[in-house]
C-alpha cells in the first residue's frame, strides 16, 4: 500500500507502513482506509470518548487529548493510575510519535476525552458508567463524539433486559 505523502501522519521514511508494526491496525485493513482519497479516514476531526480507568497523557496522543473528567465517587484526579484507559486510548488514537511509526492506533488522527469510571485498582460502579453515558449523550455535539469505548466487565450477571447500563448504552 502506498501513503500519499501528503498524508502522512508526521512518519519520516520513503514507506511509513513499512515500519508499521501495530497487528491490530492492519488486522482491521485501517491502511486501507487511510490510504482511500479522497477522504483519507483517520479519525481527523472526531473525538472518540474512553470510557475507562481515566487516560495519562502522552506523545502518542498529544494535543488531540481533549482532557477528562471523573465520575469516580472520592478521586480526586482524572488520570490514569491503573492503566487500562490509556491502553485502549492509544490503541485508538495512537500517532506513532513514540515508535517512530511502528505503533499507530486505528484512527490516528482522532480526538480523544476520557471519562474515569475506575479507580486505581481497576473498579468501579455501575452508575457511574451511566452518569459518564448520560453526560456523552447531552454533550456528543459540542464535542463531536462519533465512538464511545466501553472496555468493562461486571462481576454481577445482569440479564441486558433489566440493566440500566444497557438501556444507556442504548440511548
Amino acid at each position: 500500500m502506498n501513503f500519499p505523502r501528503a498524508h502522512w501522519l508526521q512518519i519520516h521514511s520513503t514507506n511509513p507502513l513499512e515500519r508499521l508494526n501495530a497487528e491490530v491496525v492492519k488486522a482491521v485493513r485501517a491502511p486501507e482506509l487511510w490510504n482511500a482519497g479522497p477522504r483519507y479516514l483517520q479519525g481527523q476531526g472526531t473525538t472518540a470518548l474512553v470510557i475507562d480507568s481515566g487516560i495519562m497523557p502522552n506523545a502518542d496522543l498529544g494535543a488531540r487529548y481533549l482532557g477528562s473528567l471523573n465520575f469516580v465517587s472520592g478521586e480526586q484526579q482524572g488520570a490514569d493510575r491503573y492503566g487500562h484507559g490509556t491502553f485502549v486510548a492509544n490503541m485508538i488514537a495512537a500517532d506513532g510519535t513514540k515508535s517512530g511509526g511502528q505503533y499507530l492506533g486505528i484512527a490516528p488522527r482522532a480526538n480523544v476525552l476520557s471519562f474515569r469510571v475506575n479507580n486505581n485498582q481497576g473498579q468501579g460502579s455501575e452508575s457511574d458508567v451511566v452518569a459518564a453515558l448520560q453526560w456523552a449523550f447531552e454533550n456528543r455535539q459540542v464535542h463531536n463524539i462519533r465512538v464511545v469505548n466501553i472496555s468493562l466487565n461486571s462481576s454481577v450477571a445482569t440479564s441486558y433486559a433489566n440493566s440500566p447500563l444497557c438501556a444507556a448504552v442504548e440511548m
